[in-house]
């Protein structure tokens, strides 16, 4: 079975932040590779992505080879980030991905967040240009208290004076492992 469409309602997702800022998606005992190494398998998803899509007439290289769009709708996300030492929540979430016809991926997430008693929305764009696994990413976050996110995680501490409504815009550049390589911010202060 090739599938060229995935489409899931109501998942439970859950992905992991590595003390070095790489992000792996939680599947379990399917995370490991036969190498006995996590989050390859994420790198060979998004290498496979940015290759065009097989068809009944292409050799397969696997069974995500022919996989044209990915849509998520009103997902749980769990991100435990060993990073910051915390646990980021989205109780409503919902994704759209679409592969090329030459590879590559563009999509967008809508994303509901809950940040200790307060929530946010955070709405991504992202593209995964073809024959490459960098990834361009385009997010906007709706105002939040950053002196409230410090009292939540000790390790953002240094945000506690800034008790006003911020809101971010943000472009980035992720690498293979969904690393951080590039990040450009602006940031909508409030009156506080």
């Amino acid at each position: 079975v090739q599938p060229r469409a995935i489409e899931l309602d109501r998942p439970h997702l859950a992905f992991r932040r590595a003390r070095d800022g790489t992000v792996t998606l939680d599947l379990g005992e399917f995370t490991q590779s036969p190498n006995g190494h996590a989050g390859d398998s994420l790198a060979s998803l998004l290498s496979e992505l940015a290759r065009p899509p097989a068809t009944d007439r292409t050799a397969l290289r696997g069974w995500l080879s022919q996989l044209r769009r990915v849509r998520i709708r009103d997902a749980t996300v769990i991100m435990r980030d060993r990073k910051l030492g915390t646990t980021w929540r989205a109780p409503h979430a919902g994704i759209d991905l679409r592969r090329g016809r030459h590879g590559g991926v563009s999509g967008s997430a809508d994303l509901t967040l809950a940040l200790g008693g307060q929530t946010a929305h955070l709405r991504v764009t992202e593209t995964l240009a073809s024959a490459t696994t960098r990834m361009h990413i385009t997010a906007s976050l709706s105002p939040i208290d950053p002196a409230t996110l410090a009292r939540l995680v000790p390790r953002l501490a240094p945000l506690a004076p800034f008790d006003l409504p911020v809101a971010v815009d943000s472009t980035l550049q992720l690498g293979p492992a969904l690393d951080l390589q590039h990040a450009r911010l602006r940031l909508h202060a409030g009156s506080g």
